[in-house]
């Protein structure tokens, strides 16, 4: 009992440090840094981080889901660790290609760091992964605290140095790059070596290439109402609503407190018993659920100065911002529930299922960001809520059905 304590202290710890170097970012970038410059630094950093995140998806997948069972976890390490090279490549590529339809954010300067970004991105969110699965939650303590600090501290650094969008970047990238030379050294330990084994890569493809498709979803459904803004409105809007974006998230710590305390939890049960599995998945669904509407109902009872205690005062005075705001958070909540759910497709290897259910969704979001022309910034919260709303019935709907099956 006291080690499930001092496990459920440091995994709330891993979460709520970071938030606060979050707040601290969101603090800093509202009342310090120029609104057309974070508007911009928007745009480049979800663009950077949607293509090195699209295909690392598929890995991560395989390490929640193989890790466990494979008996030389060495070579599965390596296996891993040259298929961030490859996927790394790939985002790459896909960034010059991006740059093309967004010439007028994309210097060579930029460019040339966003390269060095996407790499050391790429190889991060894997090897973090490592870490959690393996239940090694003192360094993955560690890891997060650094990932914070990258994230966002780093650039509140670069931007005091250097008070243009490029300083913000470049604070990422130093960021990033030592965790990632971090992780580096902490895998040194295990003997490094090129392996590709054509039959196993295989397999590990055909259970996770769904996944791309539902990374691709997510990032329409989260982020290309940016785009949208910046088209219709301007970067001044899109800075605004990214702030309140941000600052909704801190209901991700539920998230990640899930992903870190549970996930792993119910993947090794299920490895020695798949219905003993699917029992504590339930049981922590049914609690999840209960908890998320408890907190979200106290949200609802927290005035407006609490949060100008981040964003600045009067921020919520115009734009219908404190409306949004409310619809955004809703989003957010409904996000967390949703990847909570996806872990019965992880287990039952049903992930083109949870594709399709995106997909369609992604769609659905991408028809209503059209409104934002008309309705403006309120166009694209309630655009985020349905699409959500509708995922979660869906997967809920198949949930069931599955489970009769």
């Amino acid at each position: 009992m006291k080690l499930l304590r001092s496990d459920l202290a440091l995994s709330v710890l891993t979460v709520v440090i970071p938030v606060i170097f979050q707040l601290t970012f969101i603090w800093f970038a509202s009342n310090n840094i120029e609104k057309d410059s974070y508007g911009t630094f928007v745009i480049v950093n979800g663009l950077v981080l949607a293509l090195s995140q699209l295909f690392t998806a598929m890995p991560v997948q395989v390490v929640n889901r193989f890790y466990n069972v494979q008996q030389d976890k060495i070579q599965f390490i390596n296996e891993m660790r040259v298929c961030t090279y490859f996927l790394s490549l790939i985002s790459i590529v896909l960034l010059l290609l991006v740059t093309l339809c967004y010439k007028k954010y994309f210097t060579i300067g930029l460019i040339s760091i966003c390269v060095i970004y996407i790499f050391s991105n790429v190889s991060s969110i894997v090897f973090q992964q490592i870490f959690l699965i393996d239940l090694n939650r003192v360094e993955y303590f560690r890891i997060k605290i650094i990932d914070g600090i990258a994230k966002f501290i780093s650039p509140i650094v670069g931007y005091i140095a250097f008070p243009k969008l490029e300083g913000i970047i470049t604070g990422v990238i130093v960021g990033q790059l030592f965790l990632y030379l971090y992780l580096e050294y902490k895998l040194s330990i295990f003997p490094r070596f090129i392996v590709f084994d054509k039959e196993k890569i295989s397999n590990y493809l055909k259970f996770s290439y769904p996944v791309v498709f539902s990374s691709l979803a997510s990032w329409i459904i989260v982020f290309s109402d940016r785009l949208f803004i910046e088209y219709f409105l301007g970067v001044d809007d899109v800075a605004w609503y990214s702030l309140l974006v941000q600052l909704a998230g801190f209901a991700q710590i539920l998230n990640v407190l899930y992903t870190i305390y549970v996930t792993p939890a119910v993947l090794k049960v299920y490895e020695s018993s798949s219905i003993d599995g699917f029992k504590l998945l339930d049981v922590y669904l049914k609690k999840y659920a209960i908890l998320l509407l408890c907190l979200l109902l106290a949200f609802a009872f927290i005035p407006d100065g609490f949060f100008e205690i981040v964003l600045g005062n009067n921020f919520f005075s115009a734009d219908n911002r404190k409306d949004v705001f409310i619809l955004i958070v809703i989003s957010v909540f409904m996000t967390v529930y949703q990847t909570a759910l996806s872990l019965y497709f992880v287990l039952l290897k049903k992930l083109h299922v949870h594709a399709m259910f995106f997909l369609l969704c992604a769609l659905i979001n991408f028809i209503l960001n059209f409104y934002i022309d008309i309705y403006g910034v309120m166009a694209a919260a309630v655009a985020t809520l349905i699409s959500y709303a509708i995922l979660n019935i869906l997967i809920l709907m198949w949930k069931q059905n599955a489970r009769r099956n």
